[in-house]
């Protein structure tokens, strides 16, 4: 999470809100954006995993069928 740490060093990116928020704002931005990061790794690796499962089991390309 080493990314979040220079969040405040872009306020034109932040929302007004977080950026009126105050540090407390700053850090429950930091704090969502790190677990959507997380989330969308796991989602991502559990599809290509699900995808790689599907595919070698039916002899599937991994392309949808028409």
């Amino acid at each position: 999470m080493t990314d979040l740490t220079g969040i405040g060093s872009l306020p034109s990116v932040l929302p007004p809100e977080v950026r009126k928020g105050g540090k407390e704002a700053k850090e429950a931005y930091a704090a969502a954006l790190g677990f959507e990061r997380m989330l969308v790794k796991q989602l991502t690796k559990s599809l290509t995993d699900s995808a790689a499962i599907g595919g070698a089991e039916k002899g599937q390309s991994g392309s949808p069928a028409a």
